[in-house]
């Protein structure tokens, strides 16, 4: 399958998660209003509420992320760079692309990023271990 057919699939399978995290989305929003409405029986129950909030505030966190990184693909596509690694220019291979289809770079620069925030924090736990946690 050329690479033209698979990122035209692929723009398909971004608009049917699209909408799909819009729908829930909206409704984990519902959901946070409904629960703020009723009240708690006693400190237990006021508990168990806001972890639940929480919960479900992560949850659209992630969500949310998840549904900018697919606008921003989709946008990508629409303009001609989806499937470009950002920070080399190289091609992104097409399996990279089917397992994560809103992906920005190829594995070697992702490797690379990671090398190099891997390295800020062992340098800040070095820091720590120099200093003393006191």
């Amino acid at each position: 399958m050329a690479r033209q057919e698979t990122i035209e699939k692929l723009l398909g399978m971004l608009l049917r998660r699209r909408d799909s995290l819009a729908r829930s989305i909206k409704g984990d929003i519902k959901l946070l209003f409904e629960y703020h409405g009723e009240t708690s029986g006693d400190v237990l129950d006021a508990a168990a509420d806001t972890v639940q909030d929480e919960m479900n505030s992560r949850l659209l966190e992630v969500e949310s992320d998840e549904l900018r990184a697919i606008d921003a693909a989709i946008d990508r596509i629409k303009d001609g760079s989806y499937g470009t690694c950002q920070d080399c220019g190289k091609p992104i291979p097409l399996k990279r692309l089917q397992a994560v289809p809103y992906v920005v770079d190829c594995v070697g620069c992702r490797r690379l990023a990671e090398q190099r925030s891997e390295s800020k924090a062992s340098g800040w736990s070095s820091s720590v271990a120099y200093y003393g946690s006191d």
